[in-house]
């Protein structure tokens, strides 16, 4: 399923980009895609989403991925 886009404050896209979902103990992780897409099939739930690039500092944010979305 397709999660989202990752982009620099310039709003171009960033590929390569290292994403892991964490949630109850689980772990998903997935890589972003040449147009920046992050794809990746998770279980409903709330995640705390962790975004790291070799070019930027990472950063944190909280995901709540319901089904059929």
């Amino acid at each position: 399923m397709l999660v989202g886009y990752v982009s620099d404050e310039d709003y171009r896209a960033l590929y390569d980009v290292a994403v892991e979902f964490q949630a109850d103990g689980h772990f998903f992780s997935t890589r972003s895609t040449a147009s920046g897409a992050v794809i990746a099939d998770i279980p409903e739930g709330s995640y705390e989403v962790i975004l790291q690039h070799r070019e930027f500092c990472s950063k944190r944010v909280q995901l709540q991925v319901k089904d059929g979305q």
